[in-house]
């Protein structure tokens, strides 16, 4: 079994304060960092052990939880995201991150829900005229100098049910 140091909820949909701290006495976590969801839309956990890792929340917003991660073998900036499916959030989202990335003189990782794809092999084939907004994303990508780490595991995490 895992027992991760710490760990991203995202779109959690739910009020953070009860159901998270049962999920924090459950899994070992002592620190919690969060963005409340707007009634049943997103919603973002980060919880730490501090036995194990120094974790310094440095800028919090309700698309982002940017952070300072360091252990005895690595430090790094780490930025866990939520980025919000509509165009002006998700311009303000890169325009922020475009803001820290003049700041960051180490290693950052950049992670979590950025509901956009990067090439048109990420969506069903009923999608394929998204085109010119997978590009759009790899420009910020590229223009942040951020690099994609490809993830094991089911391309889609998710399946709209709309019968049943």
């Amino acid at each position: 079994m895992h027992k991760p140091d710490v760990i991203c909820l995202l779109e959690t949909k739910v009020d953070a304060n009860v159901t998270a701290l049962g999920f924090m006495q459950r899994f070992g976590f002592d620190k919690k960092s969060k963005v409340n969801s707007q009634g049943r839309a997103g919603g973002h956990w980060l919880f730490w052990k501090t036995s194990s890792i120094c974790l310094e929340v440095l800028l919090t917003n309700n698309q982002f939880i940017h952070c300072s991660l360091t252990n005895q073998h690595v430090s790094f900036t780490i930025t866990s995201a939520y980025i919000q499916p509509h165009g002006e959030l998700k311009n303000l989202f890169w325009e922020n991150i475009a803001t820290l990335v003049s700041g960051i003189t180490r290693n950052w990782i950049v992670m979590g829900g950025f509901n956009d794809i990067a090439s048109i092999d990420e969506t069903s084939p009923k999608a394929i005229g998204r085109f010119a907004r997978a590009q759009r994303f790899r420009d910020r990508l590229n223009d942040c100098g951020f690099h994609s780490k490809d993830s094991p595991g089911c391309a889609f995490t998710w399946i709209r049910k709309t019968n049943g």
